[in-house]
């Protein structure tokens, strides 16, 4: 989790492929679970011990939730600019 947690840029190539029947799912899943990772390794690092020991992740505040990634994505062609916006 602290190796994904301190990625701080996530470039994503050929992401007209976020429609695709085969392929898009899968896409859209790592870029989920990136997002993921990285709000709950935020709202570790500014839980202290002890509110980690009560904490769950619905009562996190909305500063732990808010990630520093940046999500930079590419493609030659955007035949699906709907799907993306």
């Amino acid at each position: 989790v602290f190796l994904i947690g301190s990625v701080k840029l996530l470039l994503i190539d050929e992401v007209h492929l976020l429609g695709d029947d085969s392929r898009g799912c899968t896409l859209e899943a790592v870029i989920c679970r990136m997002k993921t990772v990285q709000r709950a390794a935020r709202a570790k690092a500014n839980l202290s011990s002890s509110d980690m020991e009560r904490a769950t992740f619905a009562n996190t505040t909305e500063e732990a939730l808010k990630s520093d990634m940046r999500i930079v994505t590419v493609s030659a062609t955007l035949p699906n600019v709907s799907d993306i916006a």
